[in-house]
């Protein structure tokens, strides 16, 4: 009976010896890394907004450039984009194209003096030209029919073009006109090519649109 004790109490130790010895040989896991608190970060305040500002700013402008409405000639100044307008002299409103277009179409300008007494900076407004072009078309038929005849007819071609400018386009605007549009009107016929020479431009009357600014 002792003998069998003996042998237990063996077995008991060996086994308690077998697993100190895994528990020894397992590796012990690394801490686990506290992540960093990342402190919470207020939104961003929105900008204070000044409408009123903005209005008064554009009122004052808009009544400014107003009070100049009969001097508009030395306010804006008026030009063709590909070819150019040469004033008259002793003749407000009337340029000159400076040489003969290539083609039928023209594009006038419209921009503050360089001088830039109206000082427009912040608002928006529609420069309306209400324009006369004189010129003459020459009409030479490309076909064998006709056999190069030509024909010369004097125009007047009433325009009224409404041009916007305002920061965004730096108060430079533009607005294209087609010299055939009369000659199409009249029901051109297609054997003809036009040319156009003497290009005159009248522009008899120059008056202002303030747009108002958009609602915040």
């Amino acid at each position: 009976m002792k003998r069998t004790h003996s042998c237990f109490i063996f077995v008991l130790a060996a086994l308690s010896a077998c697993t100190q010895m895994q528990s020894a040989q397992q590796p012990t896991p690394a801490p686990t890394a506290t992540e960093p608190v990342t402190p919470a970060v207020p939104p961003p305040q929105p900008v204070e907004s000044k409408p009123e500002l903005n209005t008064k700013e554009f009122e004052e402008e808009s009544q400014r450039l107003l009070s100049m409405q009969k001097s508009y000639f030395s306010v804006f100044r008026i030009d063709e984009a590909s070819i150019g307008l040469k004033p008259r002299q002793n003749a407000v409103g009337v340029f000159d194209l400076q040489k003969p277009p290539r083609g039928e179409r023209m594009r006038l300008t419209v921009s503050q003096q360089a001088k830039k007494p109206a000082r427009l900076a912040v608002g928006t407004y529609t420069v309306v030209l209400d324009t006369v072009v004189d010129y003459i078309e020459i009409q030479t038929c490309q076909s064998a029919a006709c056999a190069g005849k030509r024909q010369r007819i004097v125009r007047s071609l009433p325009k009224q073009l409404q041009i916007q400018i305002s920061p965004q386009n730096q108060y430079f605007g533009s607005k294209d006109f087609s010299l055939a549009e009369l000659a199409n009107a009249e029901g051109k016929d297609k054997n003809y090519k036009s040319m156009y020479q003497n290009v005159v431009v009248t522009v008899k009357r120059i008056s202002v649109v303030p747009v108002p600014p958009a609602p915040a």
